[in-house]
């Protein structure tokens, strides 16, 4: 049935959830396989089920796809700031959070995480693990949670309590609370940028920019925890950023 309204809470609760049931049968899936598709399901489960959960529940609402999820296109400035703020945000957090990874059980995580991700290049390649971290991980996490869930919680909550949920419930998928306080930085950048600049892309650029620094650190031989002082090229970017999304 049509819902004149646009998206509703109801929308964001059931396009999370569904994704939570989708991701689970993806992983118990990788399990019953081997070789590629096991290791595929393995690291990029929640984006598959993302993207199928947003697909099955904006039809079913018929909710349009480009009012709900913000693709409208904002421009070459925005997307510059969203690549800024990415680049900045991965300097920053690695100078900072990323300093909780070090600490007893986070370095245990922070280590299965890398395990996880090093079977998986073995198995799909460089390219393949590059394209699920750059370009699935950002388009499907951002059309799912700035784009579905955030436009559902807005239309009833405030502002500010519309973004402090959706951003939750992105962190709380990441378990370790030495993750989940890093996602929760990331999913807070992401929407705060949505909001100023009407439109998903720049997030999408931001969060591929994010995670694509952060391989391209460890590439060149970077170690995941920066000393201190490479917090002021960071901000630097991030000023940037910030700078072109304020400009008109």
């Amino acid at each position: 049935m049509l819902d004149p309204r646009g998206p509703q809470p109801l929308h964001a609760a059931a396009s999370y959830f569904l994704m939570l049931l989708l991701a689970v049968l993806f992983f118990l899936f990788s399990d019953w396989t081997d070789g590629w598709l096991s290791a595929l399901l393995r690291i990029s489960a929640m984006q598959w089920a993302s993207l199928l959960a947003i697909l099955a529940v904006l039809s079913l609402a018929a909710l349009s796809f480009r009012t709900t999820l913000r693709l409208n296109w904002p421009g070459p400035r925005a997307m510059a700031a969203g690549l800024f703020l990415g680049i900045g945000l991965s300097g920053f957090i690695a100078a900072t959070l990323a300093h909780l990874y070090s600490l007893g059980e986070a370095a245990d995580y922070a280590r299965e995480v890398q395990q996880v991700l090093g079977e998986a290049e073995v198995r799909l390649g460089a390219l393949t693990l590059l394209l699920v971290i750059v370009v699935l991980a950002p388009v499907a996490e951002e059309l799912l949670f700035r784009g579905a869930v955030l436009s559902g919680l807005l239309a009833s909550y405030p502002q500010w309590l519309a973004v402090a949920l959706s951003t939750a419930m992105f962190a709380i998928l990441h378990l370790h609370p030495a993750h989940f306080s890093i996602t929760a930085v990331l999913g807070l950048i992401c929407a705060l940028t949505v909001l100023r600049l009407g439109s998903i892309w720049p997030a999408i650029v931001l969060h591929a920019a994010y995670n694509g620094s952060a391989m391209l650190m460890d590439i060149l031989g970077f170690p995941e925890v920066l000393p201190l002082w490479t917090i002021l090229p960071a901000l630097a970017m991030m000023g940037t950023g910030v700078f072109l999304a304020s400009r008109p």
